[in-house]
């Protein structure tokens, strides 16, 4: 880094310094230019005036007087031509011979011409193509978008407002697009389901459950087991002793007296309930539970295994599509909706939208150009067209440019191209003091 700095700073001293001696160069030739025309009036006035003939002067005089002469005619000629460029701003009638500058006179036809330029030269897809390719502007594209990115999602309120905008565009916009694209979701969740969860794969995980279930006796007493701990819970218990309650007081209401001496000489209720509690904890009440749910197991198994479960199997998956796709436009996107709104109100969700937005920004030149030319690929080359077009059509950038020259002061005109190609013009003038000298030398010569 410090290379480069002493580099620019070298750089810049010595564009500094060639300026200043183009300068110190430009004035010495209008100097000297300035000196041989008034010389030459000087000359003209003593001979108008009687003076004495050129020919009694020495002969050096009289050839320095020639050569700088010759230079003056060059230089103010090349001066003067510049000058008409831009003078006069405003049209003088008086001037007939050139009343106003040719950059004033012809500012609308310039206006027109830049305006055209620029819409189709500037803003040619060719042209922005092959700017993008440079890798220098793709990294300064590539730093430019991730400051401003970095800006705006640290700034609270733009969080504030992506947050509303995507929720309220989820819950005012989303329910009329599901309904849009039900047909289109339907069949992408079949195919889906066809390819990854077809009946015969349902059936056949259900079967190999079943028949592992039925072989692991491990399994089947542990879940006998949690079956009748579930069961034998106070609550449960306390339902099932609530239950039989009731159906002992209907047969009271219709048995009265058998119901009396029942609950007088033969009904416990602590006594069953406990004993209610302690068949469902006992160990014969699991092996048999265990024992029903092989004969179910089995049961199943074997219904599986038949045609029509695969028919059913397709039925419940396109209800299970139906009910998704209605709790998805009923219920799902306004849950969806919420949960982004919670989501967006953590820094740590901005954080990863940053660093996803960066790793995006990282990967997008290898997206864009080809690898081993590193040329901009043809379908984005093409979109790129597609949008210049568009761009010009909603924004006529011949018009605005030849708006903005028209607007322009001459005056600014002639400082902006005296700023852009103030070496240029020098060098044309004193070009024209040198070519004005050669001629003068040259004239000797022949004389």
């Amino acid at each position: 880094m410090t290379g480069m700095t002493s580099g620019g700073r070298a750089t810049a001293g010595t564009d500094a310094s060639s300026r200043a001696g183009l300068l110190w160069l430009l004035r010495a030739c209008g100097a000297l230019s300035v000196v041989g025309l008034f010389a030459v009036l000087a000359l003209a006035a003593w001979r108008l005036l009687g003076g004495p003939s050129q020919s009694a002067w020495p002969t050096g005089t009289r050839a320095a007087l020639v050569v700088l002469a010759s230079g003056s005619v060059g230089f103010l000629t090349n001066w003067l031509a510049i000058r008409m460029l831009f003078r006069p701003r405003v049209r003088r009638s008086w001037l007939v011979a050139w009343p106003q500058g040719l950059v004033p006179r012809e500012q609308a036809r310039f206006a027109r011409a830049l305006g055209q330029v620029a819409a189709e030269r500037l803003m040619h897809p060719d042209a922005v193509a092959v700017a993008l390719e440079d890798p220098d502007l793709q990294a300064a594209i590539g730093r430019v978008v991730r400051r401003e990115l970095d800006g705006l999602l640290d700034d609270a309120q733009v969080r504030a407002v992506l947050v509303a905008a995507v929720t309220e565009g989820i819950e005012q916009h989303g329910p009329a697009f599901v309904q849009r694209l039900r047909p289109d979701l339907r069949q992408a969740a079949a195919r889906a389901l066809d390819q990854y969860l077809t009946s015969e794969r349902v059936l056949g995980w259900i079967d190999g459950a079943l028949r592992a279930f039925v072989h692991h006796h491990a399994v089947r007493r542990a879940v006998a087991e949690w079956v009748f701990r579930e069961s034998a819970r106070d609550g449960t218990v306390t339902r099932i002793m609530a239950l039989l309650e009731e159906h002992f007081r209907r047969y009271r209401e219709r048995h009265p007296v058998r119901g009396f001496f029942a609950e007088q000489f033969v009904l416990d209720w602590d006594a069953l309930r406990d004993s209610l509690v302690e068949t469902l904890r006992s160990e014969s009440a699991a092996e048999n539970l265990a024992d029903v749910l092989i004969e179910t197991a089995e049961g199943l198994a074997e219904r599986l295994r038949a045609p029509e479960a695969s028919e059913a199997v397709g039925r419940v998956r396109l209800a299970a599509i139906e009910r998704g796709l209605d709790w998805c436009e009923e219920r799902g996107l306004a849950l969806l909706a919420e949960g982004l709104a919670e989501i967006g109100r953590k820094p740590e969700t901005w954080e990863a939208v940053e660093g996803a937005l960066h790793e995006v920004l990282r990967r997008l030149p290898e997206a864009l150009f080809d690898g081993e030319s590193g040329s901009l690929k043809q379908a984005f080359r093409q979109n790129l067209s597609d949008l210049q077009r568009d761009l010009l059509g909603l924004l006529p950038v011949a018009a605005i440019v030849e708006r903005e020259v028209l607007a322009m002061d001459p005056a600014t005109i002639e400082r902006l191209v005296d700023e852009v190609g103030r070496r240029e013009l020098a060098w044309i003038q004193i070009l024209g003091f040198v070519a004005g000298l050669a001629m003068g030398l040259g004239l000797l010569a022949l004389l």
